[in-house]
């Protein structure tokens, strides 16, 4: 049987608009050791003609009877994979030419780490071409996690046999923020990276996920933020969930009885972690350091 080192995992569900300029990234790599496997989420639009156009023996094509959703997509895929590494491609972003080239490269230079993401460039119809440098470094990854997904799920390279020994999977609860959820469990046991180059263009666009379903992504992302919280040993009220929510966001008001309580709430956080050490010590305070000084020079204070 044919083992790629690389399974670039992309399910689809009526993606017909971008397919095939997502598709011909794909295929167009410098690196050439890999199998395409495609879940074929039930789409009623031209999404299958477009798939099974590609004469290109690396693509495998699986079709599911009815919609069943990304997570469970995406453990279907997982099973299905044959490679060393799972990449994560969607159907409406581009990958550079070299995206899995050095991706590979670098994982096979750093086996310690399980997860590998890297800096992505917006496309699309907002923000078109600003450049989102996330950290690189696996300890601050971690502590962000305690805020918001520090990894774009669409970039990421997975070593398969973390998510085999670990026995961990997309979590079907989450619909919306199911990426979040797995980077937070993956940080217990494994070490994540992101490469400072921007491999892959995200698309934003009106049928996305945190478009049209907002609240419902976001009460996900509220219930993986309480989870880690509480595994510091903090039970927080609504008003200390509110502040933590506009801290994550940066969504802050500029006013000083505001900056008081973000000020105790970020302490509160770095005093539990000195006792419990939850997260690496020294980077949760930098991180936490960090987000007090931009609130201070957001409200001129």
């Amino acid at each position: 049987m044919f083992e790629p080192i690389v399974t670039v995992l992309m399910p689809v569900y009526n993606g017909s608009r971008y397919l095939r300029e997502a598709m011909d990234s794909i295929t167009r790599q410098t690196f050439y050791d890999f199998e395409f496997l495609i879940i074929n989420d039930g789409s009623a639009d031209h999404s299958k003609d477009i798939i099974t156009s590609y004469k290109d023996g690396r693509i495998r094509l699986i079709e599911n009877e009815k919609n069943i959703g990304i997570s469970a997509s995406l453990n279907k895929g997982i099973a299905f994979a044959r490679g060393r590494y799972i990449a994560r491609m969607d159907g409406d972003d581009i990958s550079m030419p070299e995206r899995l080239y050095k991706q590979v490269l670098f994982m096979e230079s750093h086996p310690q780490i399980g997860v590998c993401g890297s800096w992505v460039k917006t496309i699309g119809e907002w923000y078109q071409g600003q450049l989102w440098e996330l950290s690189t470094e696996p300890e601050q990854i971690k502590c962000q996690l305690l805020f918001t997904t520090s990894l774009s799920h669409p970039s990421v390279l997975i070593r398969r046999e973390v998510l085999k020994n670990t026995g961990l999977s997309y979590n079907g609860r989450y619909k919306y923020a199911q990426d979040y959820k797995l980077w937070m469990e993956l940080a217990k046991t494994t070490l994540l990276a992101n490469i400072p180059e921007a491999l892959v263009q995200y698309r934003f666009n009106d049928n996305q996920v945190s478009t049209r379903y907002h609240r419902e992504q976001m009460q996900e992302v509220d219930s993986i933020r309480l989870e880690q919280l509480y595994a510091l040993g903090i039970a927080p009220t609504l008003a200390e969930l509110e502040i933590h929510r506009r801290i994550a966001s940066n969504a802050v008001f500029e006013n000083e009885v505001f900056l008081q309580m973000a000020d105790t709430w970020l302490k509160k956080i770095e005093e539990r972690n000195q006792i419990v050490e939850y997260y690496p010590k020294a980077a949760l305070s930098q991180l936490l350091h960090r987000f007090k000084a931009r609130l201070h020079e957001k409200s001129g204070n």
